[in-house]
């Protein structure tokens, strides 16, 4: 019996726009619809990334949780969040590519 194929983690890829992410990629940034709607630029990139992880956690969330999913799993995310800082593309990356069911 063959063991099911990993999907690849996808990579966080600073680009300061569309035309700087490699092919392939998703850009997140102001215009996008994963964006943070609540998002606070004088808030700390850690505040802000769990305020948005606890955002999608609610129950009502769920069909964004699997929008997510469908549209994110598998691919590389750009934006112009630093790499070094933590950020919300980091949320997304790890529900897009959970095991979780809603």
């Amino acid at each position: 019996m063959n063991a099911p194929t990993a999907i690849p983690r996808p990579r966080r890829i600073f680009a300061r726009s569309e035309r700087d992410m490699p092919k392939g990629a998703v850009f997140l940034g102001p215009t996008s619809k994963w964006w943070p709607k609540q998002h606070n630029p004088s808030s700390t990139p850690a505040y802000a990334r769990e305020t948005y992880r606890q955002s999608l956690a609610v129950p009502c969330k769920w069909l964004s949780r699997i929008e997510i999913r469908n549209e994110l799993r598998g691919k590389d995310i750009a934006s112009a969040c630093p790499p070094e800082q933590e950020s919300f593309v980091d949320v997304l990356i790890d529900i897009a590519n959970s095991d979780e069911t809603a």
